[in-house]
């Protein structure tokens, strides 16, 4: 039972990384080529990670604002569980989060809600194959396909065009 889930598991990870290959594998493309997403979610998930790494909650953010309220910011996600992951990543030379890393992470954030969609349409009795489907679906298509920013995609929030 548990080989059979493994191997499903397997096929969505497969098509996770099949999916971003220019992302994983080459050194060509990356996700911090825009401003906005290196000034606001790069530079959140770094102090998300240090503040881990040094013993401390992400409460106070002393880079903005003169400081300011780190989980009143609502888009930071800086008590998602799942950053707790960043604080094992080793840092580069320079001492912050490569932008591999960077990259890895938000593939890896697809292949969790492949995974999770995956186990839900299992549990509403769908197929395997059925599922495999949908949670790629899910992941890989529509709005959480083309999100860029993790800290969204992580709530699978999306502003509607023309709203900011």
């Amino acid at each position: 039972m548990l080989q059979a889930k493994a191997k499903w598991v397997g096929y969505l990870l497969l098509a996770t990384a099949l999916f971003y290959w220019k992302l994983l594998f080459t050194g060509q493309f990356s996700l911090l080529t825009e401003g906005e997403g290196v000034n606001q979610a790069y530079s959140w998930l770094q102090f998300i990670s240090k503040s881990i790494r040094h013993g401390s909650l992400p409460i106070w953010d002393p880079f903005t604002f003169s400081g300011h309220s780190f989980p009143g910011e609502m888009q930071t996600g800086g008590f998602y569980p799942v950053h707790l992951l960043l604080a094992l990543i080793p840092f580069n030379r320079e001492g912050v989060l490569s932008p591999h890393a960077y990259n890895l992470f938000f593939v890896f954030t697809h292949f969790l809600g492949a995974c999770f969609f995956f186990a839900l349409a299992r549990e509403l009795g769908r197929s395997r194959f059925a599922s495999l489907v949908s949670g790629l679906c899910f992941s890989l298509a529509g709005m959480v396909g083309r999100l860029t920013w993790p800290h969204l995609l992580e709530s699978s929030q999306y502003p509607l065009p023309g709203q900011s």
